[in-house]
């Protein structure tokens, strides 16, 4: 009868994982985690091999640093939470997706309902509302805010100071305006009609005024 170090390594060399499905990788460990038991696979390098294994450019990349150089305890576990920070969708983004479901397409009813079960998993409703509070808000606003792990009074809070900031700021041409130079004593004095003129000065004509001085009838009259 075979010992029990090698029914662990037969199971070990038979099991199959899927691939990894960067589109929900919550439930992809959860499956990962239920062959592990089925085979009774409880060795930390050899879970963490399997999972490398099945790993996508994609995650992979993303989990460069503990692939290069992995721990030399919890080599699964490390590599599990930062496939799931860096490939899975945080709350958030799941949340958002929820609420621009396109309706059912070809599927049944209760097809749209799993899949709407799987992209919620376990997220907390009160996430949804978030997500909901966040879809009023101007585009700018949510993009900055998207990412905040404030409370949702808090959230309210900040983005009133952002929608209150973009709203005192005054327009661009006023800013250009105030920057402009100051006219020369002369041109304070006379106008279009100075005949000098000392830096720094901004003095520029109208363009209808300029147009009037140059037309046909008021050059012939500075020649007479």
């Amino acid at each position: 009868m075979p010992a029990e170090d090698d029914v662990k390594d037969l199971f070990a060399i038979s099991l199959k994982l899927p691939k990894v499905w960067p589109s929900n990788i919550e439930l992809w460990f959860a499956q990962v985690e239920s062959q592990f038991a089925l085979r009774n696979i409880t060795a930390d390098e050899t879970k963490y091999h399997h999972v490398v294994a099945v790993l996508d450019e994609n995650c992979a990349r993303r989990a460069a640093a503990v692939i290069s150089n992995p721990p030399y305890v919890d080599k699964y576990e490390t590599l599990k939470d930062v496939l799931l920070q860096r490939c899975g969708l945080s709350e958030l983004a799941r949340a958002q997706q929820l609420l621009h479901l396109q309706g059912l397409g070809d599927r049944r009813p209760t097809q749209l309902l799993s899949d709407m079960q799987a992209l919620r998993g376990k997220m907390d409703l009160e996430v949804l509302f978030r997500a909901l509070f966040l879809e009023q808000m101007p585009e700018d606003v949510r993009m900055t805010l998207a990412s905040s792990t404030a409370d949702i009074e808090k959230l309210a809070s900040d983005a009133d100071e952002m929608v209150q900031s973009k709203a005192s700021t005054p327009p661009v041409f006023a800013i250009a305006k105030s920057d402009r130079r100051p006219w020369c004593y002369y041109h304070k004095k006379f106008g279009k009609k100075a005949r000098r003129c000392v830096a720094p000065c901004d003095f520029r004509p109208r363009i209808n005024e300029v147009e009037a001085e140059m037309s046909p009838e008021n050059i012939l009259a500075g020649r007479q």
